[in-house]
């Protein structure tokens, strides 16, 4: 028997005999043989956490060829949470210390089948965003130069804003009006955030402008580069109807 075996055998042994009187005071008992765990329904040489974990690691080091401590947490999760290296499949001993550290390596290990495919799509993102970007800069200056031509029209969106979002208020019509009538249209445009209390001002466009009836006055276009052409002039063709009309009924 080799002295890595003989260790463990007698940690095992030591831990069959002393599992009965976990956590007695030093001499209120004697060991003098081992005994089953009868509240627990444990049989007689059932060893604790302590062995078990001993096994775990010790099946690491042989299966790794050497330290490997993502591998050794694994196997301790699955003592913990399948009962692996227990004589009835069952871990049993464990403290919350021990519990808890288990249970965060757990809670923390990636999926990688999801970290496989999250890194693709970022990778299939990032290989065409300046040409996505590009064209939505397009988008972003065609309407800024077709607003120019209504004079009730304020734009909020600074020009070194990201060209994605562009906000915009129309004198004397509040944002909710002219989303709605927008809408009916078929278009769709957002008033602040959707979280927001209706009625109020836009916290946004109040801290840019000062002033409350712009910040009420406020609506966002969303653009993407996705956007067609036919898109952006059938909004333009409705925009300028309503703006005629809210206008007249002014």
């Amino acid at each position: 028997m080799s002295h890595l075996l003989q260790a463990v055998v007698g940690a095992a042994v030591g831990d069959a005999l002393g599992v009965p009187y976990e956590g007695k005071e030093r001499d209120t008992y004697v060991c003098e043989n081992m005994h089953p765990l009868g509240w627990h329904e444990k049989p007689v040489g059932f060893w604790s956490d302590d062995t078990a974990m001993i096994l775990a690691e010790l099946d690491s080091l042989r299966e790794r060829q050497g330290y490997d401590a993502e591998d050794v947490m694994m196997k301790f999760d699955r003592w913990l949470h399948e009962g692996a290296y227990t004589p009835d499949g069952k871990a049993y001993g464990w403290g919350r210390t021990t519990a808890r550290a288990v249970s965060r390596h757990r809670s923390g290990t990636p999926a990688a089948a999801l970290a496989v495919s999250t890194a693709e799509a970022v990778c299939a993102a990032i290989g065409g965003m300046e040409d996505n970007t590009a064209i939505v800069r397009g988008h972003n200056a065609r309407l800024r130069d077709f607003f120019a031509r209504y004079p009730k029209v304020q734009l909020n969106s600074p020009d070194d804003a990201i060209p994605h979002i562009l906000n915009l208020s129309v004198e004397g019509v509040r944002g909710t009006s002219f989303q709605q009538a927008l809408a009916a249209a078929g278009i769709c445009v957002s008033v602040k955030s959707a979280c927001a209390v209706e009625g109020t001002p836009s916290r946004a466009v109040m801290a840019v402008s000062r002033d409350r009836k712009r910040a009420l006055s406020s609506f966002r276009i969303s653009l993407s580069h996705l956007t067609t052409a036919d898109e952006l002039l059938e909004f333009e063709t409705v925009f300028d109807r309503l703006y005629t009309e809210f206008e007249t009924h002014e």
